[in-house]
């Protein structure tokens, strides 16, 4: 396995304690890590990217060393399809500032031969592995099978069905999954899912230029760091097969009757969301405000195992989780 490469995010007006200060069109970044390495599942090595950040005072880390805990879950971001591991800036800093653990990894894994569900087993030997050594100081080796350590994961789009499928694959380390605008909840052609992103991007585009603000400026950086990721997939890969299968696993359906996690989750759709449309998993509902109505009966079929689901259809578009990031990470915690 490769050693890791590391190297320190540039400095940006954030305080240590994770509350950000926005000037402008700045978009906020905590004092993030970097690091570059592989993890082997089945026998392929995948490589993967993760952002790691960690806001907590100096008092807040020595007495989360001696207890040999965090103040609150490990919060682990998985981006949507082709997004890089620090694209969602808002999203981030917005769940670092509210999370009483005041910690993100944000892990972008490389497409695999194996899929989605190789990604799932890698996204837990990164976790596993790691949490003693970046949080801890190589101690206590077993933390991450402590019953005092749990990980809240948040996915968006793509990267809510893999969040699903890790959770399913280790409830014991997953205690809360959080999908923002989740695909993985019905199955439908690639094409179909390939079209509805276009629409939705040109859409989103043409709703933003009139108002020529910053929500421009982000709308523009998402898609180009999307079309990048997609672009550096390829290369790592070294496989056009690999990308084009990554779009046929986001439009795979991960949860059904059989479907085995049990802890908490939380769906957040976009009430004008094009791409992951809350009309195609709720078809017998015709409001959003009804939509509590029908989650009893959809969970028996879809997630029949977990603790609690709570879903709730918020204003926005496929973008919203980061250009309104308060408005869905707020509501997230409020409901976990």
């Amino acid at each position: 396995m490769g050693r890791a490469r590391r190297f320190q995010h540039p400095r940006t007006p954030c305080s240590e304690g994770g509350t950000m200060r926005r000037e402008n069109c700045t978009q906020p970044v905590l004092h993030g890590k970097w690091e570059r390495d592989e993890v082997e599942v089945d026998g392929e090595t995948i490589g993967y990217a993760l952002y790691a950040i960690d806001a907590r005072t100096e008092s807040q880390r020595i007495m989360n060393a001696r207890d040999n805990t965090l103040d609150g879950n490990l919060n682990v971001y998985i981006p949507g399809h082709g997004q890089t591991a620090a694209a969602a800036r808002n999203l981030i800093a917005t769940t670092v500032a509210l999370s009483p653990s005041k910690v993100l990894w944000s892990i972008d894994i490389d497409p695999p031969r194996g899929g989605d569900p190789a990604r799932a087993e890698a996204l837990i030997k990164i976790i596993r592995r790691k949490v003693s050594d970046e949080l801890f100081n190589g101690e206590r080796q077993g933390l991450a099978g402590s019953p005092f350590f749990r990980v809240t994961i948040f996915g968006w789009s793509h990267g809510a069905a893999e969040a699903m499928l890790a959770a399913e694959k280790d409830c014991d380390l997953f205690q809360q999954v959080v999908g923002l605008c989740p695909a993985g909840l019905i199955e439908r052609p690639p094409y179909e899912l390939l079209w509805s992103f276009i629409l939705e991007s040109l859409r989103v585009f043409w709703d933003a230029l009139p108002r020529f603000d910053c929500t421009v400026a982000r709308v523009l950086a998402i898609g180009y760091d999307i079309l990048a990721g997609v672009f550096c997939d390829f290369l790592r890969s070294k496989s056009l097969q690999r990308v084009i299968n990554d779009v046929r696993w986001a439009s795979r359906k991960v949860t059904d009757k059989d479907y085995r996690y049990d802890g908490m989750v939380v769906i957040l759709f976009g009430g004008k969301d094009g791409v992951i449309r809350w009309q195609d998993v709720f078809p017998a509902c015709q409001h959003p405000s009804n939509i509590g109505q029908f989650v009893e009966e959809y969970k028996k079929r879809n997630f029949p195992m977990v603790r609690r689901l709570e879903v709730r259809v918020l204003e926005g578009n496929h973008v919203a989780p980061e250009v309104n990031a308060r408005l869905y990470i707020e509501s997230a915690f409020d409901l976990l």
